[in-house]
């Protein structure tokens, strides 16, 4: 979590796709992270859950194709 903290926006963005490589496991790391006091580690786990629901839609669409 502390990697996602870092104001190096290249060092946190490393930290989120390795976060995505988790696939559901990292769920409950999202939602921990959604109820952080830290404002960024907040903001972020909000972007990173976009991202799954993005691709989780992404899947849905593929599959009706």
């Amino acid at each position: 979590m502390s990697l996602l903290e870092d104001e190096d926006g290249s060092i946190a963005s490393k930290a989120l796709a390795e976060l995505l490589t988790y696939g559901k496991r990292a769920e409950g790391i999202i939602k921990r992270g959604q109820e952080s006091c830290n404002p960024i580690i907040r903001k972020r786990m909000h972007q990173l859950q976009a991202i799954t629901r993005i691709r989780k839609s992404r899947e849905i669409l593929i599959r009706r194709l």
